[in-house]
């Protein structure tokens, strides 16, 4: 498991779009947590899906999007709060805690 802070104001590795993408495009799972809320990016047999997980729980979640095989159309398509996750891992990365990758 890799481990990054997301903030420009924090100390230690760095994430950002392109970053991700390599992850992904690699088969790794991403965990993070965008304005406190904990997010898990799943690779499955059917492609790339966001779950939203439940507040207290590391195991209970829900389908936030659809899924993708093509991870550009994922980052592009899926959005948190009307922000798709290719903008938010490129210009609101300061929203990011921390980002564990699996």
């Amino acid at each position: 498991m890799d481990t990054f802070k997301a903030s420009e104001n924090d100390d230690g590795s760095y994430i950002d779009l392109e970053v991700l993408q390599h992850y992904l495009a690699t088969g790794r799972e991403v965990e993070f947590y965008y304005h406190k809320t904990k997010y898990y990016i799943a690779n499955s047999s059917e492609g790339y899906i966001l779950l939203e997980v439940f507040p207290g729980s590391d195991t209970e979640s829900k389908d936030i999007s659809d899924s993708f095989n093509d991870t550009n159309e994922f980052l592009l398509n899926v959005k948190i709060a009307n922000t798709s996750l290719k903008e938010i891992f490129s210009k609101h990365t300061k929203n990011i805690e921390i980002v564990f990758i699996y």
